[in-house]
Order: structure tokens, then C-alpha cells, then sequence
């Protein structure tokens, strides 16, 4: 209990001295440990010898299974490069973009009520925030892997569509709290602790081949 107050406290002085640095760096710690989870989940699947693996198709839920065909056999090795990967997307990209999005979002919407401010925010999130983060993440990843441009579009033809679809399965539920409970400078935090689920399905879907 003493070490989480003391992490608090400390998490809360860099937060005030620089906000930016630090909601970057604990977006990319949260992302790559989401993505670790993601791998070792994966890798037990082949050990374990199952022939299905979770797949970025979509119904009502964030996944469902399926199996493997169309897509990679996931390595019996855990692949660091991409956790690197990620990291780095996390940190250059997912984090400060989330930072300045709150900000922005905090000081332009302006309600009568704390429901209707939440409302607002909760469409604005979906129609614009979503859609740009969900492509900036996959043209980060692909950029990273060496991949063309050529390629880097094909990977957003094929995978765009399922994750934007998911993430308004996902988000607006989620940030019903974020936006209308928890203080401007702590929603990234609070995004960041529910990402360890939905970077894990990115990175996911990230690595599979396109149909």
C-alpha cells in the first residue's frame, strides 16, 4: 500500500511537471505490456496444439474464435520486435495524440449539464478520434516493420474497417466514466488501463494476414 501511494504521489509531480513525457511513456509501457500478454496468449494457443486463434472478424463481442485459415501461425517465439514496435508507437504516437485530444476535447465542449457535456464528447470521440487513431496506429506499426507505403495502404484496406468497428464497441462504454467522472489530467491514465484489453486486440490484428 505504502509503495502505491509513493508511486502515486510520484506519478502525480511528473504528471504536473511534464505531462506530455509522461502520458507518452506510460501509454507506451501499458501498450507493450498489453502486447506481451497478447503474444504469450498467443503462443499458448500452438503450444497447447488448438486450432484456433482470435480473429479480428467482428460481431457483437471484441473477438470470437475461428480458425486459422487466411491467417499467420503465430511464432512459438516471442517476438520482441514488435513489442518494441508497439512501444514505440505507444510513445510517439497513441500517447501524446490521446493527451492533446482530452485537452482539446475539455476545452472546446461546453454543456449546461454533466450529462450533455458527456454526450458530446462521447460522439466527438467516436466520429473523430477513433477513426484517426485507429489509422495512425496501423500506418506507425506498418512504417515500423519496413513495410512500403503500397503495403502500409493495403494493411489499413483490410484491417481499418474491423478495428474502427470495434472500437465503437468498445470505447463509448468505457469512457461514460472516463468523461464524465475522471479529472482531464488523469483520462489518459484511465485510457491507458483499459487499453491493456483493446492494444492487445490491435496488436492482434496488426499481425494477421489480410484475407
Amino acid at each position: 500500500m505504502l509503495a502505491a501511494r509513493t508511486w502515486w504521489a510520484w506519478y502525480r509531480t511528473q504528471l504536473e511537471m511534464r505531462p506530455l513525457l509522461t502520458k507518452a511513456t506510460t501509454t507506451s509501457a501499458l501498450m507493450s505490456l498489453s502486447d506481451a500478454v497478447c503474444q504469450y496468449y498467443e503462443i499458448s494457443l500452438v503450444e497447447k496444439g488448438s486450432d484456433v486463434i482470435l480473429t479480428p472478424r467482428m460481431t457483437s463481442s471484441l473477438f470470437y474464435a475461428a480458425t486459422t485459415d487466411n491467417y499467420e501461425h503465430t511464432p512459438l517465439a516471442f517476438d520482441w520486435q514488435r513489442t518494441l514496435n508497439v512501444a514505440i508507437t505507444g510513445f510517439v504516437w497513441t500517447g501524446p495524440l490521446s493527451h492533446s485530444w482530452y485537452s482539446v476535447l475539455e476545452s472546446t465542449v461546453r454543456a449546461r449539464t454533466r450529462l450533455g457535456g458527456t454526450g458530446v464528447r462521447l460522439i466527438l470521440d467516436a466520429t473523430i478520434f477513433s477513426p484517426i487513431a485507429v489509422a495512425g496506429y496501423f500506418v506507425f506499426r506498418s512504417f515500423l516493420e519496413g513495410n512500403s507505403i503500397g503495403e502500409t495502404q493495403q494493411r489499413l484496406q483490410s484491417k481499418f474497417t474491423d478495428a474502427l468497428t470495434a472500437s465503437w464497441q468498445f470505447w463509448p462504454i468505457a469512457n461514460v466514466l472516463n468523461f464524465a467522472f475522471v479529472p482531464v489530467q488523469f483520462r489518459v491514465l484511465y485510457n491507458n488501463s483499459l487499453s491493456l484489453l483493446w492494444n492487445g486486440y490491435l496488436s492482434h490484428l496488426n499481425r494477421t494476414t489480410p484475407e
